[in-house]
């Protein structure tokens, strides 16, 4: 949930929300996002992030961040509030890994592009962090039906995590494709057998609709 002044900021795409069950609506902003770009195999994975998110690499001691605090102490100390731990109130994260060189060429370009366009749009603050992909793997030539994990083709990089979306698996080895290979098919009548479903989470999430 936003500010007043975060909504004033014009730094967020800001849509209204039921939270908590709640029946009246607030405004909410975007942080983050994850896009899928199938390619009939694995596909390509990118992971964006709202500019204000966190520091990056190490606690920051000054700054406004979304999910940090530099002025943040343990109760009761001078201490420091440690960063990325869980169900820690108040929560203070950290994005362990930068953004890959590359992207940041193309975040610069692209913001450019969008000023030019929009002077105003909320969109020139939002990067793209990483972006993951795989040599496709023909699933069509495995015996089925196929149980997870999925072969992984060997990604173009291993580390793809976004800070405050995944904040507490940000370490070496864990990227996309660390999930998705376990993707699985919707259970039935109780029972969810460990079929795969193709690097997607959405068929596991089918229902059976009610009569």
């Amino acid at each position: 949930m936003l500010s007043d002044a975060e909504q004033k900021s014009g730094r967020f795409h800001i849509i209204e929300a039921l939270i908590d069950g709640s029946k009246t609506p607030v405004p909410v902003g975007l942080v983050g996002f994850h896009v899928f770009v199938a390619n009939g195999g694995q596909g390509g994975w990118g992971t964006f992030a709202q500019v204000d998110n966190a520091p990056v690499k190490n606690p920051a001691t000054s700054g406004n961040f979304n999910f940090f605090n530099p002025k943040c102490t343990v109760p009761g100390t001078t201490n420091p509030c440690p960063p990325n731990v869980k169900d820690a109130n108040p929560g203070q994260v950290v994005q362990i890994t930068p953004d890959d060189s590359t992207a940041e060429r193309l975040n610069t370009y692209m913001h450019t592009l969008l000023k030019n366009y929009d002077p105003n749009t909320p969109w020139q603050y939002y990067n793209l962090v990483d972006v993951q992909w795989a040599k496709p793997v023909e699933i069509s030539k495995l015996s089925s039906p196929l149980s997870v994990p999925l072969p992984d083709g060997n990604p173009n990089r291993q580390i793809v995590v976004n800070a405050v979306l995944e904040t507490f698996v940000q370490s070496d080895g864990i990227g996309c494709f660390s999930c998705h290979t376990y993707a699985t098919i919707a259970g039935s009548g109780g029972i969810k057998p460990p079929y795969a479903a193709s690097y997607s989470f959405v068929f596991g999430r089918a229902t059976t609709p009610q009569r």
